[in-house]
């Protein structure tokens, strides 16, 4: 009967420690402080065109590019109004 109640105990121990490590990770997942280097939305635009020529001053800019199309469009400007071609 003893080592049924071990047993029982190191299930219970790993089963908890399982848990531990699969929240920490979805929890992770969450709290990502840089996500101007990761866009979660496919209009989020990172803008670090100066990155190949060395280290930067600052951090990537995150760019929403709807906001700034419904911006133009309340003003009645179009996408010429920032890109050329």
């Amino acid at each position: 009967m003893e080592k049924g109640r071990l047993l029982h105990l190191l299930a219970g121990i790993f089963l908890l420690c399982a848990s531990i490590l699969i929240i920490r990770f979805d929890a992770g997942g969450v709290m990502q402080p840089d996500s101007a280097t990761q866009p979660s939305r496919a209009d989020m635009i990172t803008i670090d065109t100066l990155a190949p020529f060395g280290k930067l001053e600052l951090p990537p800019v995150a760019f929403p590019h709807d906001k700034h199309t419904e911006a133009l469009l309340k003003e009645n400007k179009d996408c010429k109004t920032c890109h050329s071609v």
